[in-house]
């Protein structure tokens, strides 16, 4: 959030939530359980706030206030219908209006409705006073991150949710960048759902939104406790939202133009709305705040208290002026020597910091060069690999030619699976498998070894024959019908692995590629890619159970493409049986059914069909966790996506099925 300015226009940040998140009691910041009773609901001030050691004035009500209101009711799947989230968001708008907020309502929004509403939104609250986001119908946690959902949603895996619904981060990001003086999001999105129990594994027990990091400023309030599901209400309106509206009534005039509240502030709100709920869920239901308690305070929604502040500070500011020009009449002369002494100097020193910026640019260059070539050189050297009484050996450096370098991997057996535990439920049962002796490629294909296909065959990719590829930004997925191989959302060399291929257009790479040389090529299977991965070690990285510090590209692996980009192929060691980037840059195709649990697909290879694809090795827009050797993914054939790409096995023709 940006730093708070000591006017009347300070920074705020404000959200509203009816989520149900983990079982444990939420903590402020220095870890004390945060009750939410009567007589404290408006009373939990964290450290660190923004307020914190500073004089804080009123918050203005006049000025420019912007809001986007969305209610989801009618769900595809009748199962999911909610009856009050339209309510919900008629009223809600209403209340706002009455506020003087300048409201945008909008119902029913499937997914691409959704992101073009909260684009227009962002777009409309740049330098707004206030910007306020509510939003009411489904939500749901994926590992820590919050997704709200629109009504033409169907979710078949927990990896789906990113491109099918809208991600929290990026309304927030919106908004942020408007520059919206004073930041507010409702959202009352904890209503009883059937979306998590359609996720595997850990996923399908996480309950309502998960917490966010609270940057400074900003005031956090739940219309439950932690692990409880919020009452969606008996009167037209979920029991916390209308708690809400009772709180607003109090600001507004009523039919004998009269105000219970002529100053009604964030902090009377919250408590109104708090001791509602309790009463009508008779104990149940306690909402709780975490926040700066002098912005809570600070904050108005109609009255006349900051209007006759704001009168007090503009006359103290022209009391000021008239002072400071007194003061500036008599320092004008000597401003008018010490002009020309002033201009000589700061040029002076304009000139000085143009030379020291001129250097510094120079030695980035020259170092850039020095790393550059030093990374050429490693990747030309030669390096024999042992391992289990196994040699094999290789030139490191990347094959200018069309067919990739292949490096020779013994028949052997190991065990497949969550061998340490704790792994999702797809990655058992723990089994042994045998496999035959195989070529693979030490290298990703990379984008110079495709374009040699590409450029023979005249090939289109399905992305380019379609509707293009999924983009990941690091904040959220979106399709673009521009982006292919050879435009993939950042910058890329002929040495960086080829991105957004289809499974299919791997297989017409490798039945190029065979026709080429008189070899028989294919994607591995899942097992033969575990087994290499692998490369005869237990652990969860071939390294061991710790991610480390740059040894391999992804989401918090300490690589300087972390979450940005694919890093050029051989970047970080190889395992120990000479086989680069097993770990992190990108997903890679294999040649097996995507089946859960385990059933014997991932011993065998499919040439065709439309059943899910397993993917593995995990990429650079993904954590830690789904780097691990036995970490599976998957989807059909024909999808393409910026972070998955594939490499080549070269078997005997027996093995070809």
């Amino acid at each position: 959030m940006r730093k708070l300015a000591m006017s009347l226009a300070i920074s705020l940040g404000i959200l509203f939530s009816t989520s149900c998140q983990e079982t444990t009691p939420v903590r402020n910041t220095e870890g004390s359980p945060i009750a939410t009773t009567r007589s404290n609901v408006s009373n939990l001030t964290p450290p660190n706030s923004i307020g914190q050691g500073r004089a804080l004035e009123r918050v203005t009500s006049n000025g420019r206030r912007v809001a986007l209101v969305i209610g989801n009711s009618n769900y595809k799947d009748n199962r999911d219908y909610l009856p009050n989230p339209i309510n919900d968001a008629k009223d809600i708008s209403a209340d706002l209006r009455s506020f003087g907020f300048n409201v945008t309502t909008k119902t029913n929004l499937g997914l691409e409705a959704m992101q073009e509403v909260i684009a227009d939104f962002g777009r409309t609250a740049s330098n707004a006073d206030v910007a306020l986001f509510y939003y009411a119908g489904h939500g749901v946690q994926s590992k820590g991150r919050n997704y709200l959902m629109p009504i033409d949603v169907t979710i078949a895996s927990e990896a789906q949710l990113p491109f099918k619904s809208v991600n929290l981060n990026y309304i927030l990001e919106e908004m942020d960048n408007a520059k919206s003086k004073v930041n507010i999001v409702m959202l009352d999105a904890c209503r009883n759902n059937k979306f998590t129990g359609k996720f595997r594994g850990r996923g399908s027990k996480e309950r309502g939104l998960a917490r966010v990091d609270v940057p400074k400023g900003t005031v956090i309030v739940y219309a439950t406790a932690a692990g409880k599901t919020a009452d969606d209400g008996r009167r037209g309106n979920g029991l916390f939202t209308e708690g809400l509206r009772r709180a607003f009534a109090q600001g507004r005039k009523n039919k004998q133009g009269q105000i219970a509240d002529p100053n009604l502030n964030l902090a009377d709100v919250l408590l109104t709305a708090s001791r509602w709920v309790e009463i009508e869920s008779g104990g149940k239901q306690s909402p709780y705040v975490n926040g700066p308690e002098t912005l809570k305070k600070d904050f108005y929604f109609s009255g006349s208290a900051q209007q006759e502040a704001r009168q007090q500070v503009l006359a103290q500011n022209r009391a000021e002026s008239a002072r400071i020009k007194e003061l500036e009449a008599k320092l004008a002369a000597k401003d008018a020597k010490l002009a020309e002494k002033d201009a000589k100097v700061a040029e002076e020193r304009r000139k000085r910091l143009a030379e020291q910026r001129k250097r510094e640019e120079a030695e980035r260059k020259a170092q850039i060069a020095k790393e550059e070539a030093a990374e050429r050189a490693r990747l030309q050297a030669t390096q024999t690999f042992s391992h289990g009484g196994v040699t094999i050996s290789g030139n490191t450096s990347i094959s200018e030619s069309y067919e990739p370098e292949m490096v020779s991997i013994p028949a052997g057996s190991f065990k497949m699976g969550d061998i340490q535990g704790g792994g999702d439920s797809d990655e058992k049962p723990v089994h042994k498998v045998y496999i035959k002796a195989f070529k693979i490629s030490k290298y990703e294909v990379t984008r110079e070894q495709f374009r040699a296909f590409v450029n023979a065959t005249n090939y289109k990719t399905e992305a380019e024959r379609g509707d293009g590829c999924w983009i990941y930004n690091g904040i959220r997925w979106s399709k673009k019908k521009d982006a292919n191989w050879r435009n993939v959302g950042f910058s890329q060399t002929d040495q960086h692995p080829v991105v957004c291929v289809s499974w299919n257009d791997g297989i017409a790479y490798a039945k190029w590629l065979s026709r080429k040389t008189g070899k028989k090529y294919r994607l591995p299977t899942e097992a033969e890619w575990e087994y290499v991965a692998r490369a005869g070690t237990d652990t969860k990285y071939w390294w061991g159970n710790e991610i480390g510090h740059n040894r391999a590209n992804c989401d918090g692996c300490g690589s300087r493409w972390d979450n940005k980009s694919t890093a050029p192929v051989g970047s970080f060691a190889a395992n120990p049986w000479g086989l680069y980037d097993t770990v992190g840059n990108v997903w890679e195709w294999t040649c097996s059914k995507y089946t859960s649990p385990y059933d014997g697909s991932e011993m065998k290879c499919l040439l065709s069909g439309a059943s899910a694809r397993v993917f593995r090795g995990g990429s650079w827009s993904h954590y830690a966790d789904d780097v691990r050797a036995a970490y599976r993914n998957g989807f059909e054939p024909g999808n393409q996506f910026n972070d998955v790409g594939f490499r080549a096995c070269e078997v005997q023709v027996s093995q070809v099925r």
